[in-house]
């Protein structure tokens, strides 16, 4: 075949193929050119070099290119950064291949020792002297997070009242010290400086350094201030103490030679258990503006890992006080390990952000139309994704919005960054989260609004739709909810176009209160519609205070301390309550303020014990219609076939109505739930 032929030939090939450049842990980047399998490179960075330079030098620069990633762990030296120079680039892992792109290092082999009267593992860790004096705060052996040293093992202490704070003090205003019950007195006797404890108050945790240790008045003293007012019986645990290893799994940094000591778990073998501790921040960076976006880039089948992140020595709070290390609510200044910025028309499908200290994905700064599908995050320090900005920009340009996350698991937060949400959306509008599993986390699950009030705000438009949201606050890692104030999901400011419909809430509880939708501050313009919730601590629906919402066709079931909630009366409508279901089985229904300027109609209440409903101010069915209110609802068995508070209405609720039933009295329309959660 002839040189022309050839030519020709490639020429015909179809203009969207993309060329292949193949990248193994086995592979070479000098003596390879990564054309083959079997000519892989070794690593990301050379492939992404060469792809590079293909593209300056081809003729056709735009041609797609597929970085094919053989299984094993890649151990990045440094960030991956992309930009628009990279458009139409995938990288993805070969088939049935397990890649891993790792923040991390491992650990030198374990040695044998004795520390404190216990047999244990040590090793000594690589300590990057750039993330001096952070100490290392994370740890992976044979692929699982291990708690540092901590105490109690499980559960929690309780404060006995705050220390150093004013007698008038506000709630915000929070002191560097607490006074500790004498039944704890004999952990802080050996408590030593340096310790860390964590506090938890109202909806935050504040990770405060202990300075000093009185034990006659029982004051513990910290470098800098708790982030609100500790109240008597607020929960905290110590962490990293000498002392309190005490436990199989836990670990302990001595700070004066970066030796770890670890007590291993039954089973584990000191010959057959890799050890792993993170080093980047920040994994892989998708680096472009709304001028000059990176675009069209694809992730396929990854798992980003390892990656680090602690409040930097320098840090100071914006809100309440400087002197505070913490965020005010949702961990909202912890960055993600993979962050979009200026990033449009980028997808990743079927990728895993796991083991990471932080948040997972972060997508700002005018990112616009990015894709997440199909994708887990699991064993998160903090939430899943961050969409948006937490201040209006000044240009419209650098809003970011119109991003989609859909048919993910997200679970397991919060390890570090308690208050951390699953789903934060800030100032940012036009997004959609569908068809997702969010669970295990001990705050909130969607977040979305960041305007505390009727003030400017930039979160319209965002839909919420067939997600399945549940074990909040309460799940396997907690005894006990530590946090309150959350939701299923919540809302902050005006929001006009903002729909949560078809979603199943379950399971959510709080330390002080808890709900399955929540319109906090200023909420406005937001439809909820079409949504099951079940068992909460505090109810199925909450209004702080806000202005026109609709609330219609939901069901409302098993609440704790109540059913519906509204907080503070205004002088305008607050929301129209319409077309829902709430039932329960015991005497707690309303909670705060329904005296007027809202609007109930169209209900079905049940109480399926049969004893009367308490309505607002203690009135009787009768008279509380005599108000106005509810004058088309009924109390009514709704036919759902609730077995009891362990009822799980999944599928079509109900599949249909009769015309002589209840439900076809107020109008109610079937919740479709069949297609709840990941479609995969």
């Amino acid at each position: 075949m002839g040189p022309l032929l050839l030519a020709i030939l490639a020429l015909a090939q179809p203009a969207d193929l993309p060329k292949v450049i193949y990248v193994s842990p086995a592979g070479d980047d000098l003596d390879n050119d990564g054309s083959t399998p079997a000519k892989a490179l070794s690593t990301i960075t050379e492939a992404l070099l060469r792809t590079r330079h293909r593209r300056i030098t081809d003729l056709e620069p735009g041609l797609p290119v597929r970085i094919e990633l053989a299984a094993g762990t890649y151990f990045l030296a440094h960030t991956l950064s992309l930009s628009r120079t990279d458009r139409l680039l995938t990288i993805g892992a070969a088939p049935g291949a397990e890649v891993v792109l790792s923040g991390g290092v491992s650990l030198p082999e374990w040695q044998e020792a004795r520390f404190d009267g216990r047999s244990v593992w040590l090793t000594h860790v690589p300590i990057d002297p750039r993330a001096r004096p952070t100490p290392i705060r994370e740890l992976w052996v044979n692929d699982q997070r291990r708690p540092r040293a901590r105490h109690p093992n499980s559960g929690f202490l309780r404060i006995d009242g705050p220390s150093g704070a004013a007698p008038d003090a506000a709630w915000h205003q929070g002191s560097n010290a607490f006074v500790f019950k004498a039944a704890d007195a004999a952990v802080w006797k050996d408590i030593l400086r340096d310790t860390e404890v964590v506090t938890f108050t109202r909806w935050v945790d504040t990770h405060l350094t202990v300075a000093s240790v009185d034990l006659e008045p029982r004051v513990v003293t910290f470098t800098r201030n708790n982030m609100f007012l500790l109240q008597p019986e607020d929960l905290y645990v110590l962490e990293n103490g000498r002392v309190l290893l005490d436990e199989p799994g836990e670990w302990w940094l001595d700070p004066s030679s970066d030796t770890l000591y670890y007590l291993p778990l039954p089973g584990e073998v000191i010959t057959d258990s890799p050890a792993i501790v993170p080093r980047l921040t920040t994994l892989l960076h998708l680096d472009g503006d709304p001028g000059a976006p990176a675009e069209g880039i694809r992730f396929e089948g990854l798992t980003f890992s390892h990656a680090r992140w602690w409040f930097p020595p320098d840090f100071a709070a914006t809100w309440p006080s400087a002197e505070v290390v913490g965020f005010p609510q949702a961990a909202s200044g912890v960055p993600g390990a993979v962050l979009l910025t200026g990033a449009a028309d980028c997808t990743f499908t079927r990728c895993t952000f796991s083991h990471l200290a932080g948040y997972g994905l972060e997508i700002r700064d005018g990112s616009r139309r990015n894709r997440v599908e199909q994708c887990t995050f699991a064993d998160l320090g903090a939430g899943g994704v961050r969409i948006g900005e937490i201040a209006i920009p000044e240009n419209a340009r650098w809003a970011t919005g119109d991003n989609t996350i859909d048919s993910c698991v997200i679970t397991d937060g919060g390890h570090t960054h308690h208050q951390a949400v699953a789903v934060w959306i800030g100032q940012s509008s036009s997004n959609k989260i569908v068809h997702n599993r969010i669970s295990r986390f001990d705050y909130t699950g969607i977040s979305i609004g960041w305007t505390w009030g009727y003030g400017p705000a930039n979160a319209s438009w965002n839909i919420v739709e067939f997600n399945e949201i549940c074990e909040l606050g309460a799940h396997p890692r907690n005894a006990e909810p530590p946090l309150g104030d959350m939701a299923g999901i919540y809302t902050l400011g005006k929001q006009p176009g903002t729909i949560i419909r078809n979603n199943y809430f379950h399971d959510i509880a709080g330390r002080s209160i808890a709900w399955g939708i929540y319109f906090d501050e200023g909420s406005s313009g937001i439809l909820a519609c079409n949504n099951v919730v079940v068992r909460t601590t505090h109810g199925g629906f909450h209004q702080h205070y806000g202005r026109d919402n609709v609330v219609s066709n939901n069901i409302f079931a098993f609440g704790r301390d109540a059913q519906i909630w509204r907080t503070r009366r205004e002088d305008h409508n607050s929301f129209t309550f319409e077309r829902n279901i709430v039932l329960s089985d015991n005497d707690r229904w309303f909670a705060g303020d329904w005296s007027d300027n809202l609007i109930l109609d169209c209900n079905i209440y049940c109480r399926l014990d049969g004893a009367p409903i308490p309505f607002p101010g203690g009135q009787d069915w009768a008279a509380w219609q005599a108000t106005g209110r509810d004058a088309k609802s009924v109390i009514a068995n709704p036919e759902l076939a609730v077995t009891g508070r362990d009822w799980n209405p999944t599928g079509r609720t109900p599949a249909t109505i009769r015309e002589d039933s209840p439900l076809a009295r107020i109008g109610f329309v079937p919740i479709d739930l069949s297609t709840i959660g990941p479609q995969r």
